[in-house]
């Protein structure tokens, strides 16, 4: 997955992403909370929305900085997604002790290793830091992550619609989770079938509704990212020789003296 391609192509329908079907603004059935897309708080889905079922493979741990907006954040997509799979663990006190042998932590530093230099067979648990990118490090220094090993995915770039001081390299939470599945497919089976590809459910939503926003009303200009929003190319003049349609002739004004 990729930018769009200069005919505005959407990248997402390239993935195999379940049908979306979101509306209105509903209240959470355990909290009763006004909430679009899924609760915050609660985790859970808003009634009738109709989440796909996602199998992973192994658990994976979500490491979040308190500065870092529930609201915002697109880690808690992974959770609403994968509620038996996905464990939200608020830094620095909720952050348990984990299985340095079983465990990986995502984090692209200098001694990180991919996963085809991993024995997989072995690995049951994936610890993903959500935070700025200012906070990684405080973060990736809680005594219970610093014995974890580091694994690095391939660079890929984001196409998150948040204004970041950072290169399109650096990739919204959720987009690190999904690169890593597929790179775990990869290096597991030699392949990838988009099985994981639903993570991006929630993402892919938004992504759409930000675009469709901004290319609808002519009076809105994204000025967040350069480029970020595809408008339509503009349709290119006739060249049927049938189409004999004379051009408006717009009549002189006349100016008055000067």
């Amino acid at each position: 997955m990729s930018q769009e391609d200069p005919q505005g192509e959407d990248p997402f329908n390239k993935l195999c992403i379940a049908p979306q079907t979101f509306s209105k603004r509903s209240r959470c059935p355990k909290c009763h909370k006004s909430c679009f897309l899924y609760c915050s708080k609660c985790l859970i889905p808003i009634a009738d929305s109709n989440p796909p079922s996602i199998d992973l493979p192994i658990h994976v741990s979500i490491a979040h900085h308190p500065q870092e907006k529930k609201e915002k954040s697109t880690a808690l997509h992974a959770c609403v997604l994968c509620p038996e799979k996905v464990q939200l663990c608020e830094w620095p006190d909720g952050i348990p002790p984990f299985d340095p042998n079983e465990t990986v932590l995502l984090f692209p530093s200098e001694d990180a290793c991919t996963l085809d230099q991993l024995d997989l067979s072995r690995i049951r648990r994936l610890v993903v830091v959500d935070s700025t990118w200012a906070k990684t490090f405080a973060v990736c220094h809680h005594p219970h992550l610093l014995p974890l090993p580091k694994v690095a995915i391939p660079s890929q770039r984001t196409l998150f619609w948040r204004h970041q001081r950072k290169s399109d390299t650096h990739l919204a939470t959720i987009e690190a989770i999904y690169y890593f599945f597929r790179s775990y497919a990869e290096a597991l089976h030699g392949t990838y079938r988009g099985e994981f590809d639903n993570l991006l459910w929630y993402y892919a939503y938004m992504y759409r509704r930000v675009q469709h926003e901004y290319i609808e009303d002519p009076r809105k200009r994204f000025r967040h990212i350069r480029d970020y929003i595809h408008y339509p190319a503009p349709a290119a003049p006739s060249s049927d020789p049938s189409d004999d349609t004379e051009p408006e002739v717009i009549p002189r004004q006349s100016t008055p003296d000067a």
